[in-house]
């Protein structure tokens, strides 16, 4: 309980843990953090798309989408995101690697 006149100390302000800061000690690479930084960003959208990677890294979806998933099994990023943020990003990974496929019925295979 604080008295009349005595100030408490303020809390520092809560991040929300979908934002990636890079650490203090600048032990992780910069393009590592700009490709997380990227894939949260379009989260809500499904991901970025392939022109985006391509102009800001210099190669396709899929070694951007490899990388995220090998950042995402590493304890330095892990510890900046929360689960929601890695759990839809591996699922965003996964719809990558995995795109749904569409087959034709039997009937429509036939001339």
């Amino acid at each position: 309980m604080s008295e009349l006149g005595i100030a408490r100390p303020q809390r520092p302000e809560r991040r929300s843990r979908t934002t990636i800061a890079l650490p203090t000690n600048r032990n992780l690479p910069d393009d590592d953090q700009a490709m997380l930084a990227l894939a949260v960003e379009w989260i809500p959208l499904g991901g970025p798309k392939e022109e985006d990677i391509w102009a800001r890294f210099g190669f396709g979806a899929m070694p951007f989408w490899h990388r995220i998933c090998y950042l995402l099994t590493r304890p330095k990023w892990l510890q900046l995101l929360n689960t929601a943020t890695v759990a839809e990003l591996q699922a965003q990974a996964m719809a990558q690697f995995n795109p749904p496929r569409r087959f034709k019925s039997p009937q429509q295979a036939l001339p």
